[in-house]
């Protein structure tokens, strides 16, 4: 990441020192005209004067003028950029589309008091340059067991990137599978339910390990579990996110790299992959690019995609929004339209409680300082935001794949849907308006397609209802967490979902504590969910996002620690899978927070591999 002095130029532009620039294409350090130097972003007071006293303030200008052009600044981050921190996350694709993924932290130094200074990310992913020594031949779809020898986890040749039929996900008889370990895990301490003692004998080994394609029927709930078919065995997963697998599909460049990607987690035995299929960009709306036009450049992408991943044994859990970037283009079209989404006095409150701190003033974009604005939490109540949703839900899940000829709502390469990613309300703190959308879109979704699992893509934050449950949340002197607008409870309550949903990311949820005291929080959230959900409902979870961003070696920690404490609960039933953020190509759509498999095949690819190893053989076929 780059900060920029105002004039520098980057790949021929002239930049920022948002790293956006100016509709003018120069420096908008002071101009309105920037996307992200508007006036909603600089400090102000409540009649919209910029207060060039206030610290972010003066840590922006003091680093814009001092810092030489190849420091980065990577923010200690305070008790506010904690709130902000994961729309940062959400914004990586666009950030990528225009330059450099690493720029998208550059303008969160105004909102943190502290920052520390950081070699430049090509310097930090080159501090472990460990390859293999060799490849040993590797057989497409190979399920492997490594115990963390880099060897067996080789290179994959370039034919196997391409289009191929259906692949079996069991060992391959040059390089067979390495036996149950024989000592028992260790379990989650003070963990739930049997999964404790079911974690003190492990399985035998079957002879015939799990084949996708023998089970290939859409996957549904039943109770605590998920089956394949109406009453077929259990299914388990090891899974990834890749947000943007549809967008890549769309030219022929990026589906060489989705079909690397694809072929790559099947070799280390991943069977459900999290993808955006939604608008999500501001200002690239890829999908529903106005109120009343669908690209279908975008369906045909997804509907190869679909296919693509059903021949290597992969489903795909599709998200028909996004917290971070859908809300705020579907609330813009509604002011485009002339239509105020709040009065003149509300906008008015609401702008001079940003200005106070007591609002994440991300959430409030203030288009005239004192009159006009619009908030983008108003999307969950908006009569043309939700018609809008619902237009764009009716398109795709009522859509019938143009290659296979099958509908979506009877594809079992779907895995299921979800309304969206992380949905919150921080102008909002009881959350109504977001559990009143929840119902209604669930019921919308589950009207068009009844077969499919339903997931609402909340992190798994406690709220007010349940005061008995606070201390699950992540630790905040301001008590953040409780004030977004969710409760876990209340959003899993809903009839029509069918499936539960909690993040992992104490990187940024406890930012300003010591990698060991976050990593010491896991086992907590770990443990306090999966009591929630035994206790109070009789519907499947997941953890379908963890994390972590920074050096690499502290990323491997945290997945062994996710892995170890969520495994025994996989192992008992009790949990139907999860899912790391994120895996993509290196040289396309990669970011800080990327798995490589080819960066990566000596570190974090042998423990994701080993754990998906355990995960697949829970699901073998027994002898008959």
């Amino acid at each position: 990441m780059m900060v920029m002095k105002m004039g520098e130029k980057e790949g021929g532009t002239t930049a920022c020192c948002c790293g956006r620039g100016g509709d003018d294409g120069g420096s908008c350090f002071f101009s309105s005209r920037c996307s992200f130097w508007g006036a909603h972003r600089l400090p102000r007071n409540r009649h919209g004067i910029m207060q060039f006293w206030k610290p972010p303030m003066i840590i922006a200008i003091v680093a814009l003028l001092l810092l030489p052009g190849d420091m980065v600044i990577v923010p200690v981050q305070g008790r506010r950029s904690r709130r902000w921190t994961p729309l940062a996350r959400q914004h990586e694709h666009l950030q990528q589309e225009h330059s450099s993924h690493s720029r998208r932290i550059a303008h969160s130094l105004l909102r943190s008091h502290r920052a520390s200074v950081f070699p430049t990310a090509p310097e930090l992913f080159a501090s472990n340059p460990q390859e293999p020594t060799s490849s040993p031949p590797f057989p497409p779809g190979f399920l492997f067991a490594s115990s963390g020898d880099s060897t067996a986890l080789p290179s994959l040749p370039p034919d196997v990137y391409e289009s191929s039929p259906f692949v079996d996900l069991s060992s391959s008889p040059s390089v067979p599978l390495q036996p149950w370990p024989t000592e028992p895990l260790t379990p989650v301490e003070g963990s739930v339910g049997s999964a404790s003692e079911s974690s003190s004998s492990p399985p035998e080994i079957p002879s015939r390990p799990y084949n996708a394609k023998e089970h290939w029927e859409i996957v549904r709930a039943n109770c605590t579990q998920l089956i394949t078919g109406s009453d077929g065995p259990v299914f388990k997963f090891a899974g990834w996110n890749s947000r943007n697998l549809m967008y890549a599909s769309a030219t022929p460049e990026g589906q060489q790299s989705v079909l690397k990607i694809l072929s790559q987690a099947q070799s280390m035995g991943l069977t459900v992959c999290r993808v955006m299929a939604c608008n999500d960009g501001d200002g690239f709306p890829y999908i529903h690019p106005h109120p009343d036009v669908f690209n279908e450049t975008y369906f045909l992408a997804l509907d190869w995609l679909l296919n693509e991943a059903a021949s290597r044994g992969i489903r795909l859990l599709l998200v028909l929004a996004n917290n971070w970037e859908s809300k705020q283009q579907y609330v813009r079209w509604v002011f485009e339209r002339g239509f105020q989404t709040v009065s003149a006095e509300e906008a008015r409150r609401r702008n001079s409680s940003a200005s106070r701190g007591n609002e994440d003033d991300s959430l409030t974009e203030v288009i005239d300082p004192v009159e006009r604005a619009f908030n983008q939490d108003d999307f969950f109540s908006d009569p043309l935001c939700k018609q809008w949703y619902k237009d764009l839900v009716a398109k795709v899940v009522g859509r019938t794949n143009t290659i296979t000829g099958v509908a979506y709502q009877d594809d079992p390469a779907i895995f299921g849907w979800q309304l969206m990613n992380e949905p919150r309300t921080q102008s909002e703190i009881s959350g109504e308006s977001l559990q009143a959308w929840i119902a209604e879109m669930a019921a919308y979704v589950k009207s068009l397609d009844p077969n499919h699992l339903l997931s609402h893509g909340s992190e798994g934050f406690l709220g007010p209802s349940a005061p008995q449950y606070l201390w699950i949340n992540p630790p905040a002197d301001d008590d953040w967490p409780r004030r977004q607008g969710n409760d876990f409870l209340k959003e899993s309550a809903v009839k029509d979902i069918d499936i539960l949903t909690v993040h992992i990311y104490p990187e940024l949820w406890m930012a300003g504590f010591s990698f060991d005291s976050q990593m010491a929080f896991i086992p907590k959230w770990i443990k306090g969910h999966m009591e929630i959900a035994g206790k109070h409902f009789q519907k499947p979870i997941m953890f379908d996002e963890f994390g972590f961003v920074g050096l690499r070696e502290n990323r491997d920690v945290m997945f062994r620690i996710v892995y170890d404490k969520l495994y025994p609960y996989v192992l008992s039933g009790q949990l139907a899978g999860s899912m790391f953020w994120a895996m993509d190509d290196i040289n396309a759509y990669f970011s800080s927070w990327s798995v490589s498999y080819d960066r990566d095949l000596a570190t974090t690819v042998p423990i994701i591999a080993e754990h998906a190893r355990k995960v697949n053989a829970l699901m073998a076929t027994p002898i008959s």
